[in-house]
């Protein structure tokens, strides 16, 4: 009876020690289940850029690398309009193209900078949104454009062309409309001057190597010399704008 009572002492002990390594066993495999693949750090990305400000629209492109796995640096090139905030098309009564009464001149410019952005937020492994600050400068050119308007000559039946800042001085006729689409290249002057922007980011892309970015901020563009764009106003040096921009982006590149 004893030698019995041993075995099954015995044997008991070995199916509890059995059960604690199963039972351990378990856990692990459930735990390595739920833990994500760990990510790659990237070296470079590339980006396309889509601008919506208050100053009307424009695109961009922007190359970079890492740092640091917190920290973007990289160089920039836009492309946007520059609105003036009076706009307005007026209908031609006359069949001609829309105009806008008062507009000396449309404008935009092209951005070249360069930036830095720092991580505030992680992204998780599993996914999420990675909020990070951004700050951007360099220079930037701006192109006047003047806005050439279709004359009717009072007391004649003859037309010509001219524009609409030698036209406030002489009204020395009807507006018919505005002149064909790419007469605004006649008289096209550049302004040289620089900018500055900042603000938020938030990448939100669900794939590894593509990412998805909403930034919102604000931005100022300074030029040498004053920019007359509308009549009966003063020329503007600078122009302050608010920004929503979409950018689509790409890494490359495995440290």
């Amino acid at each position: 009876m004893p030698r019995l009572q041993t075995i099954i002492q015995g044997s008991a002990s070995a199916l509890l020690i059995l059960l604690f390594a199963g039972t351990l066993s378990a856990q692990v495999i459930v735990y390595e289940d739920y833990v994500p693949e760990k990510k790659f750090i990237y070296k470079k990305e590339w980006a396309l850029k889509a601008y919506l400000h208050t100053g009307g629209i424009g695109a961009g492109f922007e190359q970079g690398w890492f740092d640091r796995k917190s920290r973007y640096s990289g160089y920039n090139i836009d492309i946007l309009t520059q609105w003036h905030p009076k706009r307005f098309k007026y209908l031609s009564p006359y069949g001609g193209r829309s105009f806008v009464y008062g507009m000396l001149a449309e404008f935009g410019m092209i951005r070249a900078g360069y930036g830095t952005s720092v991580t505030l937020h992680e992204k998780p492994f599993w996914g999420g949104v990675q909020v990070s600050m951004f700050v951007n400068g360099g220079f930037s050119l701006g192109f006047r454009f003047p806005q050439w308007l279709i004359i009717n000559t009072y007391g004649t039946d003859t037309v010509h062309s001219e524009k609409y800042d030698d036209y406030q001085y002489s009204q020395n006729g009807q507006i018919v409309g505005r002149d064909k689409l790419f007469s605004s290249w006649k008289g096209l002057q550049l302004y040289p001057g620089i900018y500055a922007k900042t603000g938020i980011s938030f990448e939100f892309g669900k794939t590894e190597t593509k990412t998805h970015t909403l930034e919102v901020g604000v931005s100022y563009d300074f030029y040498f010399r004053g920019v007359p764009l509308y009549a009966k106003t003063r020329a503007q040096w600078g122009f302050f704008n608010l920004f929503l921009s979409y950018r689509f982006g790409k890494l490359s590149g495995i440290r």
